[in-house]
């Protein structure tokens, strides 16, 4: 019995294992990243991209550096620190500005439901263009959720069948979660959309001429 070889068979088993963990790790990721995106889509707001790329997001916190350096020179025995050869290290300030939370939750009501004025006349045409490229791509999505699962099927235990009896409970959670995640969605465009059309912001405008004592829609 040779215990160096027995200690690199158990090495090599060990770091297929952590192989194995890893790209399972890597594959629930993505199955959440493509879940997620389908719950970001707003069918209500012909302007709203949101879930067809991936838009840069401003934060909250923003980070500036103060580059004045006779203010650093005169507060050097606060913001400077002597190295082991003696020199005194110069550290820049930072200033942390904080975005006020009314302009914050103003700024996530708008992407929620916009403030758009649209013309009432071509809105609605707008409106079903916009919506049916949506749930294409969402349902683009939801079709590349099954292939992902089946590949996870085949690294875990080397089939392709999509219907393993021992990958049941996980095939379950999934679709729970991505059903959920429709429902969910639904629900937060229907909401929106209705408090949206009652609320005091106008979203309609029509062209009208005045003609004598009536009124007519151009």
């Amino acid at each position: 019995f040779n215990i160096l070889k027995f200690c690199e068979s158990v090495n090599t088993l060990i770091r297929k294992l952590i192989s194995i963990v890893s790209q399972i790790n890597f594959i629930r990721l993505d199955i959440k990243s493509r879940i997620d995106r389908m719950k970001q889509f707003n069918l209500f707001d012909i302007h709203d991209r949101t879930g067809l790329g991936r838009p840069s997001k401003t934060p909250d916190v923003q980070f500036t550096e103060e580059s004045n350096e006779s203010e650093i020179e005169q507060q050097q025995h606060v913001s400077s620190e002597p190295d082991e050869g003696g020199s005194v290290t110069k550290i820049p300030h930072v200033k942390i500005v904080q975005l006020k939370e009314e302009e914050a939750e103003l700024t996530l009501q708008e992407k929620e439901c916009g403030r758009d004025m649209y013309h009432f006349q071509g809105y609605f045409e707008k409106l079903e263009q916009s919506r049916n490229e949506k749930c294409a791509y969402m349902k683009r999505l939801y079709n590349s959720i099954g292939p992902v699962l089946v590949k996870l099927e085949s690294l875990v235990l080397g089939t392709f069948t999509g219907r393993s009896e021992k990958m049941r409970g996980y095939y379950t959670y999934w679709e729970q979660m991505t059903f959920h995640c429709i429902l969910d969605n639904a629900y937060k465009n229907l909401k929106c959309y209705i408090e949206r059309l009652l609320s005091d912001v106008p979203m309609f405008e029509v062209n009208a001429v005045m003609l004598m004592s009536e009124i007519v829609l151009e």
